[in-house]
């Protein structure tokens, strides 16, 4: 069994991609890890991630050298060493996929993984503490240059609805005004005498027939207009009128007395309102 298994391993030996060196090249912007093969790599490249570390696993693969660890201004730290058949790329990063990307290149006996920043201004506070102040400055003044372009400014277009809202509501105050003073230039508020009294020939003039004092600020007035004879409550809050009756009506009603006692159903809750 033991030779079995010699023969086993051996063979599997054989099949696998042998790396002959290797090459790290890094910068403030990327970080290139170039493995140079025996031949062209044809085997499966496997990613893992935990919270504190990222590994990237070239499977089927032999690295007889020595463990490489390098420390790169993007990553602290990048260990390369083979365990069992495969050969183990870790990156020594919280969240890497949070901040990083990467590509993996195949070309003839050269097999290349590019780590590249991802464009997020945490990501360049984290990675790059020395210019991490002045990145993180430019990337708001990028944004806010970007924010400020009038037609993606919420704020302004909210701005000039509210101008709007109150120019409109101007307006409406100036020509309410406006008609107001009209009306009471051609005094219409007497407007309900003068219609009806167009309708007829007879005398238009306006007299006062009686007046009964409810108390000192509030009275009853019968007027006089033509055919008609009218009955209104001035108050010192409210004006109105009570009725309107005929001339021809007036045989019925011998006195002023009368005429309320007819009315009283309509004057009753006026009149105990201001007893």
């Amino acid at each position: 069994m033991k030779i079995l298994f010699c023969i086993f391993v051996f063979f599997l030996t054989l099949n696998a991609t042998t790396i002959q060196d290797i090459n790290i090249i890094s910068n403030d912007e990327l970080i290139e890890i170039s493995f140079i093969l025996d031949r062209k790599f044809d085997s499966k490249v496997v990613k893992q991630d935990s919270t504190s570390f990222s590994t990237i696993i070239l499977k089927d693969t032999n690295y007889n050298k020595n463990k490489i660890l390098a420390q790169t201004k993007l990553i602290r730290q990048i260990e390369i060493f083979q365990q069992n058949n495969d050969v183990y790329v870790i990156f020594a990063v919280e969240n890497f996929n949070l901040y990083f990307s990467f590509e993996v290149l195949s070309a003839d006996n050269i097999l290349k993984i590019l780590i590249t920043p991802k464009d997020t201004i945490t990501s360049s506070l984290l990675s790059n503490p020395s210019n991490s102040l002045e990145s993180a400055i430019s990337g708001i003044k990028n944004q806010t240059s970007i924010q400020n372009l009038p037609s993606n400014n919420p704020s302004q277009l909210e701005s000039w609805r509210y101008a709007a809202v109150i120019s409109i509501l101007v307006a409406l105050l100036i020509a309410l005004v406006i008609i107001k003073r009209k009306m009471k230039s051609q005094n219409m508020e007497f407007s309900y005498f003068q219609k009806p009294l167009s309708k007829y020939k007879g005398n238009a003039n306006i007299s006062i027939n009686r007046v009964v004092n409810i108390d000192l600020n509030n009275k009853i007035i019968v007027l006089d207009s033509g055919n008609f004879q009218y009955m209104l409550f001035i108050g010192q809050h409210n004006s109105f009128i009570i009725d309107r009756i005929e001339h021809k009506q007036n045989d019925v009603y011998d006195s002023f007395t009368k005429l309320l006692e007819h009315k009283e159903a309509k004057l009753s809750s006026l009149l105990k309102e201001y007893k």
